[in-house]
């Protein structure tokens, strides 16, 4: 465990919420240690490269994004960033309304719920809901990729690649963006458990490297490819 803290550079705030998942946690809906690392079910290797060949994107110049620090750092940045939202397991989903360049939570969703409960969360963001609570996340920058409409109401989910219930709510995530694409704007940030998933770092790497050399495009290729994978 110290070993993966130390080579992601992860914060000692985030590294006690994350270790918590560990020591004390197990809802249903969760990510938790309760489930073995490998969440694909036909016992083959999981293979990032893979994923990247079926997609089409730049092999030589996403294998060498692979092994650049900088990308390792924004993972653990990441990380750090969901530790400060207050996530303590994956799948979490905030739906956000953005005012006067401020995030305000409408919903906090934790763990993979069903169509019918994400879709009432972003009907009561679109109707005008109000809260007083101030997302303590990052707000979104320019520079994020995000699916949809970048206007005023956002889901940001905080996911582990290797997680079996965040791949169970991937499809979920996109039936919805699907349903709102004109009206919602969706953002994915890694989250990886890897204390308990050791190919999880890799996989955020590999996501982030496919939006570094594709841009937009291919980063929600990859992501939506991955999650297939990730469920055979």
């Amino acid at each position: 465990m110290k070993r993966y803290l130390e080579k992601l550079n992860v914060n000692p705030a985030s590294a006690i919420i994350i270790g918590s998942i560990i020591l004390g946690l197990s809802h249903l809906g969760y990510g938790y240690i309760v489930y073995s690392a490998q969440t694909n079910t036909n016992n083959e290797p999981f293979s990032v490269e893979k994923v990247a060949k079926e997609i089409k994107i730049k092999m030589s110049s996403w294998q060498a994004c692979l092994g650049d620090a900088n990308i390792t750092k924004e993972v653990s940045d990441s990380i750090n960033d969901g530790a400060t939202a207050g996530v303590s397991g994956t799948p979490t989903t905030f739906v956000v309304v953005k005012k006067d360049n401020n995030y305000y939570v409408v919903s906090r969703i934790e763990g993979a719920r069903d169509y019918n409960f994400i879709k009432t969360a972003v009907d009561n963001a679109l109707s005008g809901t109000t809260t007083k609570e101030l997302f303590k996340g990052k707000p979104i920058n320019d520079t994020e990729f995000v699916r949809g409409k970048k206007d005023t109401v956002f889901l940001i989910e905080y996911a582990d690649a290797e997680c079996p219930f965040c791949v169970r709510f991937h499809p979920i995530i996109n039936k919805i963006m699907d349903t709102y694409q004109d009206r919602v704007g969706y953002v994915y940030r890694n989250f990886p458990l890897t204390q308990i998933h050791q190919d999880a770092e890799r996989r955020a790497v590999a996501i982030v490297c496919a939006g570094k050399v594709g841009g937009i495009d291919s980063y929600f290729k990859y992501i939506n490819k991955l999650y297939e994978e990730a469920g055979r």
